[in-house]
């Protein structure tokens, strides 16, 4: 991890600058990643939706290979059930990391 400096260390123990801390927290992140030979597998997202996302629901992300597109909804988890996912993100905000989005394997949601 580079040195920083005392401004640098003054700003981010203050939360002055969010970013920075973001950069040390990811390079030792991409550290434990290289560790177990991860780096290809996992990535890392903002918690930040742009809406509300309930308890009882979790984001369901959908690819068009074709058009090349994304698409990414809440959905209510009881609709999942049944269904072969494979979680793509999780949340790792509360006790033990929980599905924040899922992508459905087969057979797609209606």
């Amino acid at each position: 991890m580079p040195e920083t400096s005392i401004l640098s260390r003054a700003l981010c123990a203050s939360g002055a600058d969010v970013g920075y801390v973001d950069e040390l927290c990811l390079a030792e992140i991409l550290e434990i990643l290289d560790r177990y030979g991860r780096r290809e597998r996992f990535g890392v997202v903002l918690l930040d939706p742009p809406f509300p996302v309930d308890d009882n629901e979790v984001l369901v992300e959908a690819c068009d290979a074709t058009s090349r597109t994304l698409t990414v909804q809440p959905v209510m988890k009881a609709a999942l059930d049944g269904l072969d996912c494979v979680t793509t993100r999780w949340r790792l905000d509360c006790d033990v990391p929980k599905p924040a989005c899922v992508r459905v394997k087969r057979p797609a949601i209606p």
